[in-house]
């Protein structure tokens, strides 16, 4: 799952490696992004639910032994998070999640903070309210913390030492609240927002499938 205004061109580099590895690859475009309709994009929220039903779809497709990973990049990691949280098929033998967000109320709170000087309230609280009127969600709720609390899928963190759009701390608060009994934390030294991969690909790459290799390798 690719991050916020990309598409699933821009995970092609994923992709790419999982083939290698021997995996067949879904790449949806999320809402509002890429081919796919829509017009109010859910940062992963609204996703979640879509990803639920993608995995429905593949199982049917390719049957009750299929084992699948989740693999989200940004945005699309915090979906794959959030998703985890809710009652997913024991087909899910694992989730990588790569730069996600904890929350959308504290990272748009960061940017506005970063971008403008400007604190949280009004702003935020502005977008809480135009989000629940035109998209019917509260962002309050759409939290990849408080989702991963309820996970027990096997997971994976990734997130760049040198993150300026989300901290690294917050990807040292996914991994500690996650309830998932197996669960490893990477941080990229010098590497930037969604640029783990690019910044040390092996070390990257090679802790991703060492650490899916018992699950759905």
């Amino acid at each position: 799952m690719h991050g916020y205004t990309n598409s699933h061109h821009d995970v092609e580099y994923l992709g790419a490696r999982y083939a290698a590895h021997g995996y067949n690859v879904l790449a949806p475009d999320l809402r509002a992004h890429g081919q796919s309709g829509g017009d109010l994009i859910g940062m992963g929220w609204t996703d979640r639910c879509d990803l639920l039903l993608w995995i429905d779809y593949l199982i049917g497709r390719f049957g009750a032994d299929v084992s699948i990973v989740l693999h989200g990049v940004s945005m699309g990691a915090a979906a794959a998070c959030m998703a985890s949280g809710e009652i997913i098929p024991a087909q899910v033998k694992a989730v990588v999640s790569d730069c996600a967000f904890t929350d959308l109320q504290s990272m748009l709170a960061g940017q506005v903070k970063k971008l403008f000087g400007l604190p949280r309230h009004p702003v935020v609280d502005d977008a809480r309210i135009m989000l629940k009127a035109r998209g019917g969600y509260d962002i309050k709720h759409a939290s990849a913390l408080e989702q991963v609390k309820k996970s027990i899928t096997p997971t994976l963190f990734i997130h760049g030492s040198s993150d300026g759009f989300i901290p690294a701390s917050m990807a040292r608060e996914l991994f500690e609240a996650c309830r998932a009994p197996e669960k490893r934390l990477l941080v990229v030294a010098g590497a930037g927002h969604a640029l783990s991969a690019q910044t040390d690909p092996s070390l990257y790459f090679d802790t991703v499938f060492d650490f899916l290799e018992k699950k759905a390798g």
